[in-house]
């Protein structure tokens, strides 16, 4: 319904035959992008439908955040693009944030983050997922903070824990 303001952040982790979310019309907090529900005013992907068809997924520019849980056991998805933009002759990733356990248990195996200001991987990120390939930068010569936090650059604990295809992960 438009009324909803709020919702829990593994409220779809299991949703198992989801093929797209819709969102009502008139509600002013969440958004329907291309099937996934996104959060209007945090500009973050909140669930990608598990049971989507698609293997591959580009992140719209406007999303600055994968919320916990986002990608949580996606069983066709195999490969997420993280988009950038330049600024000042820096290559910035929209993508700036990935919360705790977001990929959690997917189907993704590879993942492709842009630029050289990605600045938060949380904890479990990656946890039991069928990850091969990911690459993305830290640069710590530019470092940026967090918006309302008091951190910077954060890579969580037990991110590729349980991932054992992962081949190639290259970070600086």
């Amino acid at each position: 319904p438009a009324s909803v303001t709020e919702i829990h952040q593994e409220a779809f982790a299991y949703a198992l035959n989801n093929q797209a979310f819709t969102v009502a019309e008139g509600n002013e907090k969440f958004s329907a992008v291309s099937g996934v529900l996104v959060g209007v005013s945090d500009y973050a992907i909140i669930a990608y439908p598990q049971n989507a068809p698609s293997e591959e997924y580009t992140i719209p520019k406007q999303i600055f955040g994968i919320m916990p849980y986002a990608f949580c056991g996606t069983k066709n998805l195999k490969t997420v693009t993280m988009p950038s933009y330049e600024l000042g002759g820096v290559t910035i990733s929209t993508v700036c944030m990935i919360f705790d356990c977001a990929f959690l248990n997917s189907s993704v195996e590879s993942v492709d983050i842009k630029g050289e200001e990605f600045c938060w991987m949380g904890n479990a990120a990656f946890k039991d997922s069928q990850l091969k390939e990911i690459s993305f930068t830290f640069d710590k010569d530019n470092m940026i903070a967090i918006p309302e936090t008091d951190l910077e650059h954060y890579f969580g604990y037990d991110v590729f824990e349980g991932t054992p295809f992962l081949e190639n992960a290259e970070y600086d």
